[in-house]
């Protein structure tokens, strides 16, 4: 979905006008995910020897095996040497919200003011390869600034600008299912 809107118009005629803008977007995304995962025998610490029987792996600490849920379990075909495939659906969900607002002020024929905010703030939640782990990245910027011209004569103009900008950005990988 996107959508927004903006408005704009005079406050004061000829003196004071305000124009502001708003933009949302908001996705929700299904992904196809194909995954490489160890099958039923390498979760219980078992790979096929040069036969292909499954033997249990020399010097395996078996408190090791519990950190297999790390991996989705097999729902697809067997590929031997310990490895299966797993098909998933994760969801990838997006936010994103941009506005922006402007403020112009005629104060005389030789003084005018100008004033600009714009903020972009969004969040986004990415699946990985691994469909039980996602990137979380999180961002906020925004920037104001200011403008005063000054007419002294036909030759001799004063323009002040002053401006303030912060940018704000986070990435965190999660696990997607905190069981």
């Amino acid at each position: 979905n996107q959508f927004g809107g903006s408005v704009g118009g005079p406050i004061r005629k000829d003196k004071t006008f305000v124009f502001g803008s708003y933009e949302g977007f908001r996705q929700r995304l299904g992904l196809s995910d194909l995954t490489l995962v160890p099958d039923g025998n390498a979760r219980k610490g078992l790979l096929p020897n040069s036969q292909g029987v499954p033997t249990p792996v020399p010097g395996l600490n078996t408190g090791m095996l519990p950190y297999m849920a790390f991996w989705p379990e097999p729902n697809g075909p067997n590929l031997g040497a310990g490895v299966a495939e797993t098909f998933s659906n994760p969801k990838q969900s997006v936010r994103e919200d941009f506005g922006t607002v402007r403020v112009d002020q005629t104060f005389s024929a030789k003084d005018s003011l100008s004033a600009n905010y714009m903020v972009d703030d969004g969040y986004s939640l990415t699946p990985f390869q691994d469909p039980l782990f996602g990137a979380i990245i999180a961002l906020r910027s925004q920037v104001a600034s200011l403008q005063e011209i000054h007419i002294f004569s036909p030759n001799v103009i004063n323009t002040f600008t002053a401006g303030f900008s912060r940018a704000g950005f986070a990435y965190d990988t999660v696990p997607l299912n905190p069981d």
